[in-house]
């Protein structure tokens, strides 16, 4: 989980758990993951990790500078007329 806006951000399903409390992230990962990720052990579990907290980082830098685009034409046209 990573910590974004005031919620919890799955690394890897990126759903966000409204309340920022250990049992609810745990509980997410339990239900959720669990299956999938137990199996991946030390070295390989920590660069997992940090491949996605790169991907979620990736993609909230490129919603955040699409958002920015948006904003600026939608400035420019109403400057324009």
């Amino acid at each position: 989980m990573q910590h974004f806006n005031g919620a919890a951000v799955c690394l890897i399903c990126r759903e966000s758990v409204t309340v920022l409390k250990d049992f609810n992230c745990k509980r997410h990962y339990k239900t959720k993951h669990a299956s999938t990720f137990d199996d991946v052990k030390g070295a390989a579990r920590n660069n997992k990790i940090e491949q996605l907290k790169e991907g979620l980082s990736a993609q909230q830098n490129f919603f955040n500078s699409a958002a920015y685009y948006v904003i600026i034409c939608f400035f420019a046209k109403q400057c324009a007329n």
